[in-house]
């Protein structure tokens, strides 16, 4: 609606078969939203949809939008370039926990974020996320699962998006 209205075009039919879990931190929704604006300025011939838009939306729509290998700064409006390192990955998600992103920012209002060195993270095959002590403290389960990757060897790991899902990284 914020597309056919700022760029003044009829509507889509639009289907989605959602197959990434609600509540996980996966981007399911922002993806969907993000796949939405890319087909419509691609149906439309649009010039590149506004970054207001997108982010009326959500925070990562824009990122879905975009796309790559990307860091994400002040509320996702702000997307670097990052040339990632060759990494092992795994994504751990258990069914039944979930985090609600609106309760993750308002718990990251009032709580914050652990005190971590953040620059450069993902540069050495590091991970970091600020909304983790947030999760954990609606979740208490994602803790469990930050324990398992921490046993089972890997490098690196913390939440994916707002949680609920764990991811973990390794370089070997």
């Amino acid at each position: 609606e914020l597309i056919i209205d700022r760029y003044d075009v009829n509507g889509v039919d639009i289907v989605i078969d959602k197959r990434i879990p609600i509540g996980a931190g996966l981007g399911g929704s922002s993806a969907d939203a993000g796949a939405v604006a890319r087909g419509m300025q691609e149906l439309y011939s649009l010039p590149t949809i506004a970054d207001d838009l997108m982010n009326a939306v959500g925070a990562d729509v824009k990122y879905m939008y975009v796309g790559g290998d990307k860091v994400m700064k002040g509320q996702g409006e702000i997307l670097e370039e990052i040339t990632l390192p060759k990494l092992n990955v795994a994504i751990l998600y258990q069914d039944g926990l979930e985090v609600s992103s609106r309760d993750a920012y308002k718990t990251y209002d009032r709580i914050g974020e652990e005190d971590v060195e953040k620059s450069d993270f993902l540069t050495k095959g590091e991970c970091f996320n600020a909304l983790e002590k947030s999760a954990v403290a609606l979740c208490k389960g994602i803790r469990t699962n930050l324990d398992v990757m921490k046993y089972a060897g890997f490098d690196s790991y913390t939440i994916t998006g707002s949680g609920s899902a764990v991811i973990g990284l390794c370089k070997s």
